[in-house]
């Protein structure tokens, strides 16, 4: 087995571990995100649309514009579930994260003696990413896409 093989494998066998953390972090951020009223918002909410219907719609006709806004968001959220977590949970789903492979297998091949340091930011944007994100495609909001279709379609 190849070196290159070796580290896949050990990095797939990671993930798994440290996955129903993540899921978990993630369905705490919808379930958050679902309690919040949007208030004066752009859209109809007499449908009693909540934040992530607001965000499955945009994410759905990204032409609204709020993308930026809601993904800052988001991160921030996941961020202060990730400084909730033991130090070895956060070292395991740092080390899915771009800046830990770039600590682990640096430009020039040096490798850095320093002890890592995991950044709650990277693996607050991993867990957005790869498990929050998803979700808004796996299961589309249909209130919110009413709501679109009705209130502010072109035409409408």
């Amino acid at each position: 087995m190849s070196f290159d093989e070796a580290d896949d494998k050990y990095r797939r066998a990671l993930r798994d571990l440290i996955q129903p953390v993540a899921e978990k972090l993630s369905r705490k951020t919808i379930r958050y995100l679902r309690q919040i009223d949007p208030g004066d918002s752009w859209v109809d909410t007499s449908q009693e649309l909540n934040l992530w219907d607001l965000i499955c719609l945009d994410k759905e006709f990204s032409d609204i514009g709020l993308y930026e806004y809601y993904d800052e968001m988001i991160t921030n959220i996941v961020e202060g579930y990730v400084g909730e977590l033991p130090s070895a949970e956060k070292v395991a789903l740092w080390l899915q994260t771009d800046e830990a492979m770039e600590w682990l297998y640096p430009e020039g091949g040096q490798e850095s003696s320093e002890k890592p340091d995991p950044d709650p930011n990277a693996i607050a944007r991993y867990i957005k990413d790869e498990f929050v994100y998803p979700e808004v495609s796996a299961n589309p909001s249909r209130r919110a896409g009413l709501v679109y279709e009705r209130d502010i379609s072109p035409g409408h």
